[in-house]
């Protein structure tokens, strides 16, 4: 899977012992280790929007292993399809200036037909500063 971010609130991954799962951080990619009986919780670009910045939805991908399969079950949350995702206002002040423009399911998919998804991410498409 290519590399990108999650588009809702949080997703929640169960993965098996077989390794794939990839985030980048600080411009390179770290290997998510699994671990047993546990969930690994991605921020998703709602949560980054919601929060002005507060939380990062991370960019992440998904490497095949040659050897072994690899089996994992995600479980995404979000709004509903027409709802408006801004910054909360509680959040936004003189120090700490709103950062991302309002968005909804509908943007989202006009801008990933678009040429200009094959540059940039969604959530960087909606930041202002």
């Amino acid at each position: 899977m290519p590399p990108h971010s999650d588009y809702g609130l949080l997703t929640l991954l169960l993965q098996d012992e077989v390794q794939g799962l990839q985030i980048q951080y600080e411009g390179k990619w770290a290997t998510v280790e699994p671990l047993p009986d546990s969930l690994v919780v991605n921020i998703g670009d709602h949560l980054e929007i919601f929060s002005n910045g507060k939380y990062r939805s991370l960019i992440h991908r998904v490497l095949v292993n040659p050897s072994k399969s690899r089996i994992s079950i995600a479980s995404l949350h979000s709004l509903p399809f027409n709802s408006v995702v801004q910054p909360s206002p509680k959040l936004i002040n003189e120090d700490n200036p709103r950062r991302y423009m309002d968005t909804d399911f509908a943007s989202f998919l006009d801008y990933s037909s678009s040429s200009e998804s094959q540059r940039k991410s969604f959530l960087e498409s909606r930041k202002l500063t």
